[in-house]
This record gives C-alpha cells, sequence and structure tokens, in this order.
C-alpha cells in the first residue's frame, strides 16, 4: 500500500479530551509500523487501551489494541502491544 501519510500511534494527556498534549515523559510514537514483527506492516492506526491489575504483584498492566495494515495479505487486521506502565509498550 503506497501511503501519502506515515500513521502511528502516540499518548496523549491531558485536564479534559479538549485540552490535550503529548504525554510528558513519553517518547512520539510510542508504537509504529516498525514495531510490528510478525507481519510486514504499512501502518498502525486506531488504538484502544485497557488497564487491568495484574495477579502477580497487583501493579497495573495495560494493553493496546490497534489496526495493522498486513502488506501480504493487504488488509487491516488487529495487533495487541502491552506495557506495564502504558508508555512504554
Amino acid at each position: 500500500m503506497n501511503l501519502r501519510w506515515n500513521w502511528s500511534i502516540s499518548i496523549y494527556a491531558g485536564t479534559d479530551p479538549r485540552h490535550l498534549t503529548p504525554a510528558a515523559d513519553t517518547p512520539t510514537p510510542v508504537l509504529s509500523r516498525a514495531d510490528v514483527t510478525d507481519v510486514p506492516a504499512s501502518f498502525v492506526a486506531d488504538p484502544f487501551m485497557l488497564r487491568t491489575q495484574r495477579r502477580d504483584d497487583g501493579g497495573d498492566a495495560w494493553h493496546m489494541f490497534f489496526e495493522v495494515w498486513n502488506d501480504d495479505t493487504e488488509q487491516g487486521e488487529i495487533g495487541y502491544a502491552s506495557s506495564g506502565d502504558g508508555r512504554a509498550w
């Protein structure tokens, strides 16, 4: 797929949804097509995250689901990444 844009995923923070800026102390982007290792990816997009509590130590566990464009199948597929802090994936 020949894209005009190089889509990636970043983390934003703010006091409310209308006042967001890139999250401090977080690399931008946090996830790009280069981070996808199991399929040849053109882009990542459309993330949603879920925070859960780890069973082993009670700390937070973050789960991110996102779209990956697979160049082999020429389809969008669901990707998954996990994080202990919601910033490093």
